[in-house]
């Protein structure tokens, strides 16, 4: 709670100091994460999204990621697939193996982007190559059951093997 609070402060110093800028955008992305989580603050979720929204603005692929996923569920927001997908786009555009899985699903569902199996897979093929494992393990669902890909169902032991191995529980079923 008193890291929060001076952080919180030294948000406050303008001008920001010559080099600090990229430690602002972080801290800001550290407090959302904060306040969206509830930890070590009471859970907030419209100070998540105002520190969250700047260091998304500023560039920060796992805020925008954070973003993304709280207008998917709609926490804090009202649910909008849209700006879900827009938010999510720019964190998986930066490498962000989780933002990439969550684009994968939307296209896979048709939630803010039009339905396309092949974009899912290629979006979940980019977050696996990083060892993401929930999307190794919708890889495997893909080549199971031939969703985006060719059926194939060695491929899809391979890519439950992966996530497996790294102790997702549901591949391992």
């Amino acid at each position: 709670l008193e890291a929060a609070k001076l952080w919180e402060r030294a948000l406050d110093i303008n001008p920001i100091p010559r080099g600090w800028d990229v430690w602002h955008v972080d801290v800001e992305f550290l407090l959302g994460d904060m306040y969206l989580n509830g930890h070590g603050v009471q859970q907030d979720y419209d100070e998540a999204r105002r520190y969250l929204t700047r260091a998304a603005n500023a560039g920060n692929a796992v805020a925008q990621g954070n973003l993304a996923y709280m207008y998917a569920k709609g926490i804090g927001v009202t649910k909008d697939f849209n700006k879900a997908v827009e938010w999510g786009m720019k964190s998986a555009m930066q490498g962000n193996a989780e933002s990439q899985c969550s684009l994968g699903g939307a296209y896979e569902r048709g939630e803010g982007v039009e339905q396309d199996f092949n974009k899912a897979v290629e979006w979940y093929k980019k977050s696996a190559m990083q060892g993401y494992a929930p999307a190794q393990n919708e890889l495997g669902i893909a080549y199971e059951l031939g969703k985006g890909v060719e059926q194939d169902y060695n491929k899809a032991i391979e890519w439950y093997q992966k996530a497996a191995a790294q102790g997702f529980q549901i591949a391992k079923q």
